[in-house]
């Protein structure tokens, strides 16, 4: 299944399209900040907002200077009726573990839409 974006935070340049397939999933991001590390979740805000990092740790890629960037995984479980969206977000501090300091606002959100 082909997302393309439904939801941009902070950033109304950015855009992009995300790829769920069978075995992977695969993000293709632009107008993000330059030469910047972000990572890729799969998010549920309700009943009380849940994560998971998309495809394997750490989740990571990393923007060229034109706020281009490309992530692709192997996907574990199959988030469709679980999670309700896949999230980008920004580490300013470049640490991708450093989830205090990420910053959704400046994020791409792809709604999941799937059986």
């Amino acid at each position: 299944m082909v997302f393309k974006r439904v939801l941009v935070l902070g950033n109304a340049n950015a855009g992009g399209s995300a790829f769920i397939g069978n075995e992977h999933v695969s993000i293709q991001a632009r107008g993000l900040k330059s030469n910047s590390i972000y990572t890729v979740w799969f998010v549920n805000a309700k009943p009380k907002k849940h994560e998971t990092g998309a495809g394997m740790p750490p989740y990571m890629f990393k923007t060229d200077r034109w706020g281009n960037g490309n992530y692709s995984a192997s996907r574990g479980e199959l988030p469709f009726g679980k999670w309700v969206m896949v999230m980008v977000v920004l580490h300013p501090t470049g640490d991708p573990k450093d989830m205090k300091n990420g910053e959704p606002e400046a994020s791409i959100c792809f709604v999941i839409k799937g059986s």
